[in-house]
């Protein structure tokens, strides 16, 4: 099914298809691999929107009929945030951070997304400038070895990490409540094992027990929510600072200090308890709304961390070859026991608090645990954006 059409408007606009046939309302969703084209964030002009049935696994079904319909254009501003109730699964769409900016519900009960431009990143850096970084400083990552990344879609990021309040509101047995990041989720809770779930080979299929699943069935599946690729999460991270920490400093114990939670080094910093998670939100956000990209817990992400350095393109652990721009990455396809994490935490290294450093986790159902510093922040699709 191939839609042409033009959009009379003086802004960046999205629109939802939907679809019907034998004139009644289907629950086919129009997104995800099948899409093709502009439906989010689409300019004023010419625009092309297309969806293939069988990739949407509707080849041997009889569809009499079948329309596509889009909806009124809306204005891509006025969807700057997505805040959706992890209770009743209902959501809304803000144009601008309340009056009087997010409050307690907005760590608990809620969950806000951001809404990401797409645009492109050098992406780093490697192992050397983990290893090095601290001592050396941001002079190293012009010598590292890094990949152009281009995301071609808008996309939405969740501004806080997953918190204990709203992990209780998704799945059982929470081992801790509060406003603090969860630690006890692995990669599998989140999104479900391999080689059923296994991103990228199965897409963005998830378990429907899992959290990311429990989300999707409670917005009846209106919303794809996942973990973000290690492109999507350095890229929303960074906000457009090509600096080592979100402010746009250079990396310094002193700058660290400005825009993370980092208690491995001075037991007497912040409230003076060495170790402990702290509550989300207590650091200014980056540039795009975001809270908390470097330090108190690292972030886990849906790609695979290859572990070895034969499973390397390019130099020593780059993980990719110099210089060379990737289009949406997804990371390695090979079954791999671990995963990246992103961003750094309280008692990890230094070295790790920087916006290219990359860490893994050994194993994808790991128990992490309060000691373990690991936690995560959403992702979801703008619709119709295809991953």
């Amino acid at each position: 099914m191939n839609v042409d059409f033009t959009l009379n408007a003086s802004e960046t606009c999205d629109i939802e298809f939907s679809a019907t046939y034998d004139g009644c309302p289907s629950n086919i969703l129009l997104r995800g691999e099948a899409v093709c084209g502009n439906s989010t964030a689409v300019k004023p002009g010419r625009a092309h929107f297309s969806w293939d049935p069988a990739k949407a696994g509707l080849a041997d079904k009889s569809l009499p009929n079948l329309r596509i319909v889009a909806s009124d254009p809306v204005v891509a501003s006025s969807r700057t945030y997505l805040v959706v109730n992890l209770v009743d699964g209902t959501h809304e769409y803000l144009a601008d951070v309340p009056e009087g900016g997010w409050t307690d519900e907005h760590k608990t009960t809620k969950m806000v997304f951001r809404r990401i431009p797409a645009g492109s990143i050098r992406q780093g850096a490697d192992y050397l400038s983990q290893l090095w970084g601290f001592y050396v400083g941001d002079a190293l990552e012009q010598f590292c070895h890094y990949r152009q990344v281009e995301l071609t879609s808008d996309f939405y990021m969740a501004i806080f990490k997953l918190t204990c309040d709203q992990f209780i509101k998704l799945h059982s047995g929470a081992k801790d409540s509060g406003k603090a990041p969860y630690v006890w989720a692995p990669y599998n809770m989140v999104r479900g094992a391999a080689p059923t779930y296994n991103w990228p080979n199965t897409r963005f299929a998830v378990d429907p027990a899992s959290l990311a699943g429990t989300i999707r069935s409670r917005t009846g599946n209106r919303f794809l929510v996942d973990l973000p690729t290690e492109g999507q999460w350095e890229y929303a991270a960074r906000a457009g600072v090509g600096a080592a920490l979100p402010n746009g400093k250079s990396y310094s114990a002193t700058n660290l200090k400005e825009v993370g939670y980092y208690s491995g080094a001075d037991p007497t910093w912040g409230d003076g308890t060495k170790g402990a998670v702290r509550v989300v939100g207590l650091y200014a956000p980056n540039n795009w709304g975001l809270y908390d990209v470097i330090g108190n817990v690292m972030e886990m992400c849906l790609d695979r961390h290859r572990d070895k350095v034969d499973d390397y393109t390019g130099s020593f652990a780059s993980g990719w070859q110099d210089g060379a721009v990737t289009v949406n990455p997804k990371g390695p396809e090979k079954l791999i026991k671990n995963c990246a994490f992103r961003g750094g935490g309280r008692v990890e290294l230094e070295s790790y608090l920087r916006l290219g450093a990359r860490v893994q986790a050994m194993g994808m159902d790991y128990c992490y645990g309060a000691n373990a510093c690991k936690g995560f922040r959403l992702f979801c699709s703008v619709e119709g954006a295809v991953r």
